[in-house]
């Protein structure tokens, strides 16, 4: 049963057929499991899953047909949203059509999971659940067999959360500030033009703590969570900018510009920080890692904190 495992929900919010990084899986024929390879070992996780909004929206997204059918004639489709590509990188877990005869047919089987946040699993599964041998238990994994399996899963596609948090951070702004670049910019202003929500103040320490893991982290450090703050504000900070570098529409650069208003006020803070200015002047995703790498392992949670607003009610996107 273990040999199913794949990580479920670390910072989870939305790969070929899940979401992020959807061209990079597609090029690299990986593919995605579904959320039952990942709940013989993560059962908590799936489970809180199961309480999230990311979970609930596969039944309940039905109830907006009204502004579903807006958003859809403003990108000129007749399909339906389960079934448009430009809506279903984002909102559906995608899993080929066992009973399809032709090409791989996708077909919608969850809102986001697993894999909308980590990477389609087909390519680091083996990798995962490997902890030195087929009889070495995860608590009997040594430390450099652990660095080296994390660094294998890296390369074979998995976005680990746990590492600089940033990577994970990247899947969820674009999708929630509308701004996947893997998704024609003129068609994502068209779908703002025609009502499709963006959170400016979108981030994913407050989203993640309301919306998917439907708890408090109270065995998280408040330097760690400053962390995860920060590592949310970079991305978004970064696709703030790509996206209003490519588009002249005004409702959807305007979305954008305070997307990465709210996003420079914090990076803004980290007095002291080099790398922060760095990214500032000169966004990119190398440069954000930098800053991560240059937060790691310290509290800043005292400069962060003022941008740090009370959990969400039920109003975000």
């Amino acid at each position: 049963m273990r040999h199913s495992c794949v990580a479920c929900l670390g910072l989870a919010v939305s790969l070929i057929t899940t979401g992020a990084a959807a061209g990079a899986d597609v090029a690299q024929n990986r593919t995605v499991l579904g959320v039952k390879a990942c709940s013989d070992c993560h059962k908590n996780e799936c489970e809180n899953w199961e309480k999230s909004e990311h979970f609930k929206s596969f039944r309940n997204i039905g109830q907006r047909r009204a502004a579903i059918k807006g958003i859809l004639d403003a990108v000129g489709v007749k399909t339906t949203i389960k079934t448009t590509r430009e809506c279903t990188v984002c909102h559906f877990t995608m899993e080929a059509d066992p009973s399809s005869t032709a090409a791989p047919a996708m077909v919608a089987k969850a809102g986001p999971s697993c894999e909308s946040c980590h990477g389609a699993a087909s390519g680091w599964l083996p990798i995962h659940y490997d902890y030195g041998g087929k009889d070495v238990k995860k608590d009997a994994e040594t430390a450099e067999h652990r660095s080296k399996r994390i660094a294998d899963c890296l390369a074979a596609g998995m976005i680990w959360s746990t590492q600089l948090h940033f990577e994970t951070a990247v899947n969820c702004v674009r999708c929630h500030g509308m701004s996947r670049p893997d998704v024609d910019a003129g068609k994502l202003a068209r779908m703002v033009t025609g009502g499709h929500p963006v959170n400016a103040e979108f981030e994913i320490l407050r989203y993640y703590q309301d919306r998917i893991a439907t708890k408090e982290w109270s065995e998280r450090s408040p330097a760690d969570l400053a962390s995860i703050f920060i590592a949310g504000q970079a991305a978004k900070w970064i696709s703030a900018k790509e996206a209003i570098a490519k588009s002249e529409d005004a409702k959807y650069k305007e979305a954008q510009v305070k997307r990465a208003a709210n996003a420079e006020a914090v990076l803004s803070a980290l007095k002291g920080i080099p790398e922060a200015d760095t990214l500032l002047s000169t966004p990119s995703e190398d440069n954000a890692r930098k800053l991560m790498e240059a937060v790691k392992g310290k509290d800043f949670y005292s400069q962060v904190s003022p941008f740090i607003k009370p959990r969400l009610s039920s109003t975000a996107h």
